[in-house]
């Protein structure tokens, strides 16, 4: 990603208004890094990439997911538990 500060100003506006200034197809990449970063057990990722892939559009649960991949650890103690969580924000049926 070489715009990381843009990506992460693009975050913070995100969780303050609930709209994504940024690039849809690009930002869902920025994902996938991150959630890699966090954890790195590919049969769970890769059903949340199965289902990120899906999503053509900004999802309604976009101010939640930026809050969750600005303080991933917040409110969870193990990072199976918040990709759980975070699986649950981009498994949606449109």
């Amino acid at each position: 990603m070489n715009d990381i500060n843009g990506i992460n100003d693009a975050i913070s506006d995100c969780i303050k208004t609930g709209i994504l200034n940024y690039d849809w197809s690009q930002f869902k990449e920025y994902l996938k890094n991150k959630l890699r970063e966090i954890d790195n057990d590919e049969s769970i990722l890769e059903n949340i990439f199965r289902d990120l892939d899906k999503i053509d559009k900004v999802p309604f649960t976009i101010q939640r997911i930026c809050e969750l991949i600005n303080a991933p650890m917040k409110n969870y103690k193990n990072t199976k538990k918040f990709l759980f969580s975070f699986h649950k924000l981009v498994n949606l049926d449109y």
